[in-house]
């Protein structure tokens, strides 16, 4: 192998101060390396649906999965990094990575339903691949001190815990990316392991300014790279999907059939990942006299909204979190089903 595989040698080869005559193969894969990263840029090989329980990242010798272990995005400044522990270094799988959420050897607590995850790429120092692991993102219910009550993603003013072991996550980071603290990120000091409603989580450093419902993910303490989000449907099935490039479908494009009576607010599972940047949703009218406008919540929501047959608004980007879809019926009363057909999310 050459190139960017070696990078990181080159670098401690060479790191320090003075002057030290350089090796030719050295210098030839130090300008592989860099050719290769304009090549690759920081993009992630595609998350590949399975089955109800599995994902992964496909790879054989001849076709290999390249991660550059640059962190998770910042949520504040698109194409940028937060690299948390990471180092940052390539990592290469010449064989394919599956990761069975069933199992708890890929995810970190226990398994829930209804649940955004977020998928990791995972390296030690010295390693040259990468394995994997899955997270839950997580909502605020309250804070008191620097001690978070996590909420429920659909509904956060109700308590929710994920069954971590105790303080496993100490050292993790805890990284905001929705509310008046988006952006900011803190080390976790501690969390408690309830599997039912009293999940907390406490951490170190100055007080975050949080409200309920705003949005964090933990980063791992080690060399990591988010690849993507996957949902773990209300079955307890991950949820099936086709991915190109940056576009997420679903391949069953699940529906809700509404009954309206005005103005319906509604942050449905389906709407997109909490790193969406964009909704595609698809609607069906009952009564052909009626009209349905749909637009999203421009409080704190991030995404825009494609639409067939409807008319849509736009909310701020940043920061992140599934959007909140708003829904008008006009007159009162109408019925509608909607089609979510999938969501964009950034190709980094």
């Amino acid at each position: 192998m050459s190139g960017l595989d070696e990078l990181r040698a080159i670098y401690n080869r060479y790191s320090g101060s003075g002057n030290i005559g350089a090796k030719k193969s050295d210098m030839t894969n130090l300008s592989l390396g860099l050719a290769q990263l304009a090549q690759v840029g920081l993009r992630t090989p595609p998350l590949v649906w399975v089955s109800d329980n599995q994902v992964q990242v496909t790879a054989c010798s001849d076709s290999p999965a390249g991660v550059m272990m640059a962190g998770f995005p910042n949520a504040l400044n698109p194409a940028h990094f937060i690299t948390g522990a990471s180092d940052g270094w390539f990592r290469k799988n010449t064989t394919s990575l599956t990761l069975d959420i069933s199992s708890s050897t890929y995810r970190w607590g226990s398994e829930k339903s209804s649940q955004w995850y977020a998928v990791f790429a995972l390296a030690g120092d010295s390693d040259a691949s990468f394995t994997g692991k899955l997270m839950p993102w997580m909502r605020v219910k309250s804070q008191a001190a620097q001690v978070i009550s996590l909420g429920n993603l659909w509904s956060p003013s109700n308590g929710f815990g994920y069954g971590f072991t105790t303080d496993e996550l100490a050292g993790y980071g805890l990284y905001m990316i929705s509310g008046s603290s988006a952006g900011q990120l803190r080390t976790i000091s501690a969390n408690n392991n309830d599997n039912g409603t009293g999940g907390t989580i406490t951490y170190s450093g100055s007080s975050l300014s949080l409200a309920q419902g705003d949005w964090f993910i933990v980063l791992p303490h080690t060399n990591f790279r988010w690849l993507g989000d996957v949902l773990n449907n209300s079955s307890g099935n991950i949820e099936e999907f086709k991915q190109r490039g940056k576009r997420v479908f679903w391949a069953r494009r699940p529906s809700l059939t509404w009954h309206f009576y005005n103005i319906m607010p509604y942050t449905y599972m389906y709407n997109g990942s909490p790193m969406a940047i964009l909704t595609s949703i698809d609607s069906e009218t009952v009564n052909a006299d009626t009209s349905l406008y749909i637009r999203i919540s421009a409080d704190y929501n991030h995404a825009y909204v494609s639409l067939a047959n409807t008319c849509a608004g736009n909310a701020t980007f940043p920061p992140y979190s599934p959007a909140t879809i708003i829904y008008y019926s006009s007159p009162p009363g109408a019925s509608f089903t909607i089609y979510n057909l999938g969501y964009e999310i950034p190709l980094w």
